[in-house]
């Protein structure tokens, strides 16, 4: 009887510390190594192909053809894919030119004349022109290759539709014309001038073939360029919008914006009208035509970029 307590006692304590030794086991199972933590680390670095967004944050400022400075924001989200937004300032150029305000009839029959002083207008007026590019962009860079910082890039710009405008900056010059046009096609009024020409007055403005063209309400005239508010985008580049082994670095993007077909758009007493190539004659027929089908506006630029964590 002695015998078998010992014997039971033996296999109780081998039992007891079979059980110890599965436990340990188990628990140090449920620990990762150091070598699985350093993959994990690694894999939290930019090199997964989980989703990464946000974790990492670059800022790039940049110049470039046609979209002028840029800065902008970028974020990986995954080993092939980056994020970025922005915005582009190209400083309004503007040009003025001076112009001889020459109409003929009118300008021997009321100038210096006290009694039509309401249809007075300058010698000459000046022309302004303004190049207005500034756009917004939102684009996704795709890396094919992962050992490789060459990317393509897919998006789209957004700005105002009129990118040229021209017209007269000094507000009302054309208002004696606009004055004049109202009352040489009254019976009522300007008779003794009416009667010096055979008992018709016309209008004054500018004849652009088919289409005449005089200044609004105000005394104003303007012609622009619209094209679309939307502009997709495709391009090519090289480098990371978020650098991955340095704090800054450089990228290059060539590519080009889909605009659509540039439109020419007058503005005077009728309001906002597109001028069609049909409405003109020799080259200016020519120049709206040729200008219709500038469908894509080319960019390149160049920028420096920086991870900011």
């Amino acid at each position: 009887m002695r015998k078998l307590l010992v014997i039971g006692t033996m296999v109780l304590g081998a039992m007891q510390a079979t059980a110890q030794n599965v436990a340990q086991t188990s628990a140090q199972d449920l620990q990762p190594s150091a070598a699985q933590q350093t993959v994990q680390v690694a894999d939290n670095d930019g090199n997964s192909l989980l989703p990464n967004v946000f974790n990492h944050l670059g800022v790039g400022v940049g110049i470039g053809v046609m979209n002028g400075l840029s800065v902008e924001l970028a974020t990986p989200a995954t080993r092939f894919l980056a994020l970025r937004a922005g915005y582009n300032f190209l400083p309004k150029l503007k040009m003025d030119v001076d112009f001889d305000t020459d109409f003929g009839d009118m300008n021997t029959a009321v100038k210096n004349n006290p009694r039509f002083q309401e249809y007075q207008i300058p010698d000459e007026i000046t022309v302004e022109g303004k190049l207005d590019m500034g756009t917004a962009h939102v684009l996704v860079d795709v890396y094919p290759f992962q050992l490789s910082s060459f990317r393509v890039t897919l998006g789209a710009y957004f700005g105002a539709d009129k990118i040229i405008k021209v017209y007269n900056k000094n507000e009302g010059d054309l208002m004696g014309v606009t004055k004049w046009n109202q009352d040489s096609q009254d019976p009522t009024k300007l008779a003794d001038l009416r009667a010096m020409n055979g008992g018709k007055l016309d209008k004054i403005g500018f004849d652009m073939g088919d289409y005449f063209l005089e200044p609004d309400a105000n005394g104003n005239l303007e012609a622009s360029i619209k094209v679309k508010n939307f502009r997709p985008y495709v391009g090519v580049g090289f480098g990371r919008a978020v650098p991955r082994h340095s704090r800054v670095t450089c990228n290059f993007d060539l590519g080009v914006q889909f605009w659509g077909s540039p439109e020419v758009y007058l503005h005077g007493a009728n309001g906002d009208e597109q001028l069609q190539s049909s409405d003109l004659s020799g080259e200016g027929s020519k120049a709206v035509e040729i200008l219709s089908k500038v469908k894509v506006c080319p960019m390149m630029s160049l920028r420096i970029v920086g991870r900011i964590f």
